[in-house]
Parts: C-alpha cells; structure tokens; sequence
C-alpha cells in the first residue's frame, strides 16, 4: 500500500464557517469531500473547526482559533510533505505506517520542532504564539520528540502531555533561538516536566461535540423542511401559479409602455393576454389585482 493511492488533501467535514483559502487568494467554497489541489491556509475563528484527510491514512482536524498552510506540494500526485502550524490546535491521527522506511510521511512543522510522522499514533499538538508556547498531548501511540537541536528527546506515550515554553523574540514575533554549530538552532526556553493527559475525557467531550453538532444540522434540516412545507401550502392555495392569484383575479404588467393583463381562470391557467389602458396597476413586474371589469 501506498500513501500516494490519494495523496491530495481532502476535506472531510466542517463545524461553523471556517476559511480556506488557495494561494491565488481566493476563497474555497466548502462542499464535502472537495479536493484542495492547489496550495492553501486554513484560518479558524472561535466556533470554527475543520478536518482533513491529508492523504490516505493521515487526518487533521483543525480546532477553533488557529492557522494552518499548505505551501507546496511535493509531487505531482499532490502528496503533502510539509504541513505548516501556526497558531492553534490540531489534531493528528495515522491510520496505516508502511514498513517501508522510504516511504514518504508528512512532516508537522512548528516553530520549536519538526516531527516527521512516521508512526502510528494519535495526538493533539497545541501551538500558542502569544505566550509562546507548544504542548503535546498523547490519545493514542508513542510519539518521539525532539525540539530541534534541544539537548533533550522524549519518548511521549499514550495519556501523557509536555509543554515547551518559549522566550518571545523581541520585536513580538516569533520565538527566540539559540544558533548553533552547522546551522543548527534550538528554541529558548525551557521543556517543562511530563504530565498526565486524560485522553478519555477528550475524546468523551469530542463525542459530546459531535453529537451537538450533529443535532444542530437536523434542526436545521427540520426548520429548513418547515419553511419548504410552510412555502408549498401558501402555493397550493393559490388556483394560477407564476404568479399567483385566484380565479377570477387578474395579472397586469407593463411590456414597451403598454398595460396587459390576463384573467385566472376556472381551470387554474391564466387566460388571453389583453392590452388594456394604461393604470398604475401596470409595473414591470406581475402583479395580481381584481379585474377591470
């Protein structure tokens, strides 16, 4: 099996209106499982939520409030090599790893660390820019870990998290690093102890979310199907349709300065088209009035 089976990313489903947008600068329009075959960011406000299948075993769910981007891709199949983070929260989550050590993976890259996703795990990888900060989170797997050229890796298994706190680069942007030997860098700052990660409680709150999202469509499915119904019975009262109007009731329109009308008859059709004087019944558009008789 091949990672290249489909290898453009795909999207999968949505929560609120989430913003993708392609490198031309214009905006997708979100329709379920479209392919993104061009480069793109995907920019989420507070109720926003968006996820990928990135390829064909790899899936990214995209939280509120944060930014991610594509830039290229790394063949002409459309495989991503390079998934960039920068802000926010994602989730990852592998499904299939060849034994192929060759094979190509996606590569999560952040300001403190690059991790090549070459095993089969499932995580969240929290990126907070403002504070600077990143954490990882463990649902399922063994993530290994490494900051850079930082002195210490780490072996991240199933319900646990850790956090590497940053130094902010002095102009507010960015992080600050320390430059190595050989174009090395490691991020400033310090990577905090491991701690305990409750993943069932995620993933129970995950499911609640899902079920409210879920919930929230049919009621919108069922208000939408209410106001069809609503729309139908106010048709169906009406004996001519386009417009509509009742027997004995007549249509007037203007056409090159003259006044017609038509007559609503038994059979539910508008009758002969009649030129009549001009009145201020007469408009552009249809409009059903009694008749002049």
């Amino acid at each position: 099996m091949s990672l290249h089976a489909f290898s453009f990313p795909q999207l999968s489903s949505w929560k609120n209106a989430p913003i993708v947008v392609f490198n031309n600068k214009k905006q997708a329009v979100l329709t379920k499982d479209i392919w993104l075959k061009s480069p793109f960011a995907v920019v989420t406000a507070n109720n926003d939520q968006l996820e990928l299948k990135i390829n064909t075993f790899d899936q990214i769910v995209v939280y509120p409030k944060a930014k991610v981007q594509i830039l290229e891709f790394s063949d002409e199949t459309g495989f991503v090599s390079d998934f960039y983070i920068l802000d926010g929260q994602i989730r990852f989550t592998s499904t299939y790893r060849s034994i192929d050590k060759h094979q190509a993976v996606v590569t999560l890259k952040t300001p403190f660390f690059d991790l090549k996703t070459s095993g089969l795990y499932d995580f969240l990888l929290i990126l907070d820019m403002k504070e600077p900060s990143v954490e990882v989170k463990v649902i399922s797997g063994v993530l290994p870990l490494e900051f850079f050229a930082y002195e210490k890796s780490l072996n991240l298994k199933s319900g646990e998290s850790v956090k590497f706190q940053g130094v902010l680069a002095d102009d507010g942007t960015g992080i600050k690093y320390d430059y190595l030997l050989h174009n090395r860098k490691a991020p400033k700052g310090s990577l905090l102890a491991t701690q305990k990660f409750d993943q069932s409680s995620f993933i129970k709150a995950e499911k609640k979310s899902e079920l409210m999202e879920s919930n929230r469509k049919k009621d919108l499915r069922k208000k939408a199907e209410a106001k069809k119904k609503k729309q139908k019975e106010y048709e169906d009262s009406f004996l001519c349709k386009k417009p509509f109007g009742n027997k004995d009731q007549c249509a007037w329109w203007l056409d090159s300065g003259k006044c017609y009308r038509k007559r609503c008859n038994v059979s539910g059709q508008w009758g002969e088209q009649i030129e009549r004087p001009l009145a201020s019944v007469c408009t552009k558009d249809f409009s059903v009035a009694d008749c002049d008789y």
